[in-house]
């Protein structure tokens, strides 16, 4: 793969590649092990999705789990046989981990899983897939979830357990995917699979074309949570990119589309994971709306052997949960360098209007999703000179709003403060 670092803040660019580095390390051919009598272990802690496998002696089976949090492997630890199920039939079952069913998390969590079934002999003699779940959650099969597990041919196979349950053979596949440490290239063979299966069926009759942009900005709570959506979708279709929904498309369609472009961009977060169903050697344009790296994509960009050009146009207001934002996307120099660069017309800069309405977005969505708490995810602890880099180039464009120098909202210009100035200023005229 290639990976283009000339439109990213220069701390941003030097984290990026160690990234990519300590993957390429980190690869290694996955290990299969069988575990006659061996218990699926639920979740055990809320908030946590930590799954794995024991042996009869109760020890976690290497591969099931990678970095589980202490307090989970301590509950493992407890469990006593009445906290056991045990299966009803004698099977053989692949363990499948939690069953996230956020699409981001499903295509590199849950189906990377799946490597077992079509990347060893072993995986012929598979009864059932075990998914695990919360206590009392109830499992969601629908929409493109759905699809890909029935273009896999495995729907039919699929259990779901939310209690720790015995069975008399678990095949356990070494854990290939986790964030910041390992996407094996062992698991390709689950991507190629599905993507063979999307395109062994019709083509759409809709041609989207060589370059095409994915977008989120036909769904409502995206709008409302990344202010600058719908203008950087106007602006890369005036630079000659097709703008495509993946969450309205149905995946087959999607795959037909990825697998004829050669150029994609999509904003930073779930919607470039998609390219693990495209074709390998794509050109991928990521614009970066936060200062952090995420955890996933440079997995993804390196198992289908991308051509990558990150991109930094997110400002920086405050720390957020990289899950949740909310985010601003906006005209920073690095994406007017990179339109510069790539004979497209370089974007106006926000306005004052336009400044104003994005932070007074950005603070009603923070204090809705955090009212007033302090949000920084541990892992991000490491990064943090990465979001002083990013608030440099964010003050350029904000900071008289940040500063306090100009309001944002109708209770910053009533605010006693800015009145005791004003007031301040009117005396000293009168002088």
């Amino acid at each position: 793969m290639k990976l283009i670092t000339d439109y990213l803040y220069p701390l941003k660019a030097g984290v990026l590649a160690g990234r990519y580095e300590r993957l390429e390390q980190a690869d290694h051919p996955l290990a299969l092990t069988m575990v006659e009598d061996g218990v699926i272990v639920t979740p055990q802690l809320r908030g946590c999705n930590d799954t794995c496998v024991t042996d009869p002696r109760g020890s976690i089976v290497e591969g099931s789990v990678r970095e589980a949090e202490e307090e989970f492997t301590a509950r493992v630890a407890r469990l006593g046989q009445e906290d056991i199920a045990e299966a009803t039939e004698e099977a053989t079952v692949l363990y499948g981990g939690y069953f996230n069913t956020h699409w981001g998390h499903f295509l590199t969590d849950v189906l990377s899983r799946l490597w077992p079934l079509f990347g060893t002999p072993g995986g012929a003699g598979v009864d059932r897939i075990v998914f695990c779940l919360h206590e009392g959650e109830k499992p969601r099969l629908s929409g493109n979830i759905d699809r890909a597990l029935t273009l896999l041919s495995v729907r039919d196979k699929i259990e779901f357990i939310d209690r720790p349950t015995r069975y008399r053979r678990v095949l356990v596949g070494e854990t290939g995917v986790y964030p910041r440490s390992i996407f094996a290239k062992d698991v390709k063979v689950v991507y190629d699979r599905l993507a063979e299966a999307a395109l062994s069926l019709p083509a759409p009759s809709t041609d989207y074309g060589k370059r095409l942009y994915m977008s989120r900005s036909r769904l409502p709570k995206a709008v409302k949570n990344e202010p600058g959506t719908e203008r950087l979708d106007s602006l890369m279709e005036k630079w000659g990119y097709r703008v495509i929904y993946p969450e309205k498309m149905d995946l087959a369609e999607l795959i037909h589309a990825l697998h004829a472009a050669r150029e994609v961009a999509a904003v930073s977060g779930t919607l470039p994971h998609n390219m693990l169903l495209g074709r390998d050697a794509t050109s991928l344009t990521i614009l970066e709306k936060y200062p952090a790296v995420n955890n996933y994509q440079p997995g993804v960009d390196r198992l289908r052997d991308l051509r990558v050009t990150p991109v930094d146009c997110g400002a920086f207001i405050r720390p957020v949960s990289v899950g949740l934002g909310p985010f601003i996307i906006y005209p920073t120099r690095k994406l007017m360098a990179w339109a510069r660069d790539n004979k497209k017309t370089p974007p106006t800069p926000l306005s004052d209007r336009e400044c104003r309405v994005y932070l007074r977005k950005f603070q009603k969505r923070f204090r809705r999703n955090y009212g007033e708490q302090w949000v920084m995810p541990d892992w991000l602890i490491d990064e943090t000179a990465l979001c002083c880099e990013a608030y440099r180039e964010t003050a350029l464009t904000f900071g008289p709003w940040l500063e306090g120098l100009r309001p944002v909202t109708l209770s910053d210009l009533l605010s006693p403060p800015r009145i005791a100035r004003r007031l301040k200023r009117l005396l000293s005229k009168r002088r």
